[in-house]
Order: structure tokens, then sequence, then C-alpha cells
């Protein structure tokens, strides 16, 4: 029992003498301690203060750095803290693929150091190497931030109170605590974060966080080149009571291949399994994607035309421009197709057909004459729809067929 309390007096002694050897921690400890964070101050002030156009160099770095933290630092030591943070950027760039822990450093850092042989002004004429400057590069710059903000503030999807939540919980992860005040600079006021929203995925596909999370689901489809099983819904009336958003109760297997916007709405272009005519499903009207292992078929050979194409990426606009109104008949009739619009009324057509859109006639100064290559149906319903603004001229089927349904439509109304 005696040496159970002597070696326990014996540990509380050491214990004591620790404490007193911290409490006694001299300047030079304290100094050793923050000479160790060296690496991360040298990566705050490269965040807030440099860019690939204004990069820091050795000298002007080690003087932000001691006027921030109370110590001393070499050139020599500096040097090599930089140059170790130079090489891990490079090793994102060049090793990433044999060594995944570079890609953990560059995401923790939000970016990488990088090392420019920089041109100071009075330099000129000086022979020998030129002074190198430093800089960091973010995995999201200003410019992409704002972007993004922008693009966040425009969706339909999102809620002002998502919208907002979004916005600044992006600023305060990747803003800029450093610039002057008036040019996007994050306030205190900022950082006053609002509580997170509820995801909930439950409910109909027209929930927002449904949704969002269809859209996810499809593009990873898309990535991987797989197939894709479907649910999807169809309003139902019922007497006395709003119309009913509800499953059909089929499933559907389709080969996916893009999701394009219009009228802000998603559509998801596709072919069912063994077919070559493509279709389009309304996102907000899916239920239930389940990504399948199979391969999906290809897409069809028409679609591989290069005026769908540029360096590789599939032109939605171009697509969207064919079928306007994304009416997606048994048998596709892409020609050429004109019309006469109103002189005060040419955004109406523009929206719809954008660059597809062509001047074939500046006319009287009240109509214009267009043309259009596009998908017939998309057309003809176009021309229903806008009938007080544009008028069919060509092909004679075009007249004839548009003329029939708004007859038709007269008859109805009686």
């Amino acid at each position: 029992m005696r040496n159970k309390d002597k070696e326990y007096n014996k540990s509380k002694d050491n214990e004591s003498k620790d404490n007193n050897s911290k409490d006694k921690k001299g300047k030079g400890d304290i100094e050793k301690d923050m000479t160790q964070l060296v690496p991360i101050l040298i990566v705050s002030i490269l965040k807030n203060y440099s860019s690939k156009s204004n990069p820091i160099t050795l000298e002007n770095l080690i003087k932000e750095l001691t006027l921030r933290v109370p110590i001393t630092i070499s050139v020599s030591t500096m040097q090599r803290k930089l140059d170790l943070l130079v090489k891990l950027g490079e090793g994102y760039e060049e090793l990433k693929k044999e060594f995944p822990f570079y890609i953990d450093i560059y995401r923790n850092l939000g970016g990488r150091v990088c090392m420019v042989e920089k041109n100071l002004k009075g330099n000129t004429e000086k022979k020998g190497p030129k002074p190198r400057g430093y800089y960091f590069d973010p995995i999201l710059s200003e410019s992409d931030i704002s972007y993004i903000c922008a693009a966040l503030e425009s969706t339909h999807i999102l809620t002002k109170e998502e919208k907002k939540y979004m916005i600044l919980r992006e600023r305060a992860a990747y803003g800029n605590w450093n610039k002057p005040r008036g040019t996007g600079r994050i306030s205190k006021k900022e950082l006053e974060l609002p509580p997170r929203p509820n995801w909930s995925r439950s409910g109909t596909p027209d929930n927002k966080p449904s949704m969002l999370n269809n859209i996810q689901k499809v593009l990873s489809a898309i990535d991987n080149e797989h197939q894709i099983e479907i649910k999807y819904g169809k309003y139902v009336a019922e007497e006395k009571s709003r119309l009913k958003f509800q499953d059909r109760g089929k499933t559907y297997c389709l080969n996916p291949y893009f999701i394009v916007s219009q009228n802000g709405l998603y559509y998801l272009v596709v072919t069912y399994q063994g077919q070559t005519q493509l279709n389009h499903f309304r996102i907000d009207r899916i239920f239930d994607i389940v990504e399948k292992q199979d391969k999906r078929e290809n897409m069809p050979e028409w679609l591989q035309d290069p005026e769908f194409w540029e360096g590789g990426e599939f032109k939605t606009e171009t697509y969207v421009s064919k079928f306007p109104l994304m009416q997606y008949p048994e048998e596709i009739k892409i020609d050429k197709y004109t019309f006469l619009c109103k002189a005060d009324a040419l955004s109406v057509p523009l929206d719809h057909f954008g660059n597809n859109l062509y001047v074939e006639d500046s006319g009287d100064g009240e109509q214009v004459k267009l043309r259009v290559y596009a998908d017939y149906e998309n057309v003809k319903f176009f021309c229903v729809q806008q009938s007080r603004l544009v008028t069919p001229v060509s092909p004679k089927k075009l007249k004839e067929d548009v003329k029939k349904i708004l007859t038709e439509a007269i008859d109805r109304i009686g």
C-alpha cells in the first residue's frame, strides 16, 4: 500500500512540475510554438491579400506575418515553409491520381499555394533571376462565388429563406474578409447565419428538396452512363376537390442523356429501353428514380449531329430551340418554317427559339418575316399559342394546320 502511495505522490509531483514549467514558459518558448503555425498563417495571408495578378514576395510576406504574430522568422525558414506549401500544391496537380492525400490537402485548405516569377517595378533591367511571388489559387474565386450567389438568387426552386441560407453560407465559407467596405467585404452581421432549413425529401415530386434530389440522381446516372427506372405521376380530378397529383403505378426503364431547362421547368431527355424515339419527362413529376447498373443504350444517330455538340459538350440551348415547347411527336420533322411577327413583339419568338431564329425580311415596319429551323409540332403549337402576334407563312401545311386548330377552338367556344 505504501509503495502505491509513493508512486501516486511521485506522479503528482511530476504533474505539478509540468504545470509550473508551462506557467514559466518564456518568450522563446511561445515564439517556438507560434513558428509551428507559420504554414497556416502563410495560407491565411495569401488567401486574403494575394492573387495571380498580384502575388506577394517572400520579403513582403515576412513583413505581413510579423505584423500579425510576435515572432522573428528567418528568410531561410520562411522559404522552406513556402517551398513545402508550393510542393503540396504541385502535388495536387501532378500526383492526385496516385496519391489521393493531395486532394484532401487541397480541399481542406480550400485551394493551393502557387509560385510565380514576378516582374517588380524598377527591376526590369536587372540581370539574374526574377524575384519570386506567391499567391493563393482558391477552389472558388470571388467571381465564382458571385456567379453562384446570382444563380441561387435567380432560381425559382428555392424559397426566399432557403436562398438567404445558401448565399450567406457560401459567402461565409469562401468570401473575402479583408476587402474595403463597400466592395463586397463580408460584414460581421453576415456571420449571424440563419438556421439550416428542413431539407425533407418526403411528399410529391414538386416538393423542392425532392426535385433537387431527383436531379442529383439523374445526373449521377448520366455521368455513369447507366439506365434508370422511374415512377411518373399524373394529375387526376376528384369531385369537389383540387386536382390531385398521384403515381401512375407504372415503372419505366429509360436511357437518360441530358437535362434541359425551358420556361422555368426541368426536363429529362431519354429513350425507352429498346427504342430510339426520344422523349421528355418533367423532373418535377417523377416520383422515384433508381439508378441501375445496366449500361444505357446509345443515343439516336440524329442527336449525334455536330450541330448539337461543341468541344465534346452537348449544346442544350440548340436542342431546346428545336423543341421550344418540349412537345415530342412520334415522328421528328426538323425543317425550315417561316412566319410573320409583329415588329414590337420580336422578344416572344426570340424567347422560344433563341439563336435559332433568322430575319428573312424586315418588312414594312409593322411585321417582320422570320425563319426558324425546328420541329414541326413545336412550331405549329407556337403559332397557335401566339396567334395574336404571329402568322404562319410556309410551308402551306403549317398554315392549314394552325387554321384548323384555331377554327376548331372557336367552334367549341361557340
